[in-house]
């Protein structure tokens, strides 16, 4: 899986250069810190296709620049992902030692 994260600003005019910032936020294309919330690429020809998309409706007012004018990079990085219970639904089947007593 990948993500699109930003670099840390070290002071105006001073960019990082390394994907080391915030993540691009799944609900609305801004920025976060929560890694639980960023928006996650099967591959990078989808997040590349978002990616063009995000410069030119960027959800901020600058179109994907910064107050001063300077172009926000995005980076496309690898991440390790598990999946998480979110919510427990209906009962589908019990299953007991003695496969015969299987109840759908």
């Amino acid at each position: 899986m990948y993500v699109l994260r930003t670099q840390r600003w070290l002071g105006k005019d001073n960019p990082s250069g390394k994907p080391d910032g915030m993540f691009v936020r799944a609900s609305d294309g801004l920025f976060t810190d929560n890694k639980a919330a960023a928006m996650l690429f099967d591959n990078g020809i989808e997040a590349e296709a978002y990616v063009e998309q995000w410069y030119k409706d960027f959800p901020g007012a600058n179109k994907g620049l910064t107050e001063d004018g300077q172009v926000i990079p995005l980076f496309l990085v690898e991440v390790e992902t598990k999946p998480v219970v979110q919510k427990v639904g209906k009962l589908c089947v019990t299953f007991y030692p003695d496969s015969s007593k299987r109840i759908a």
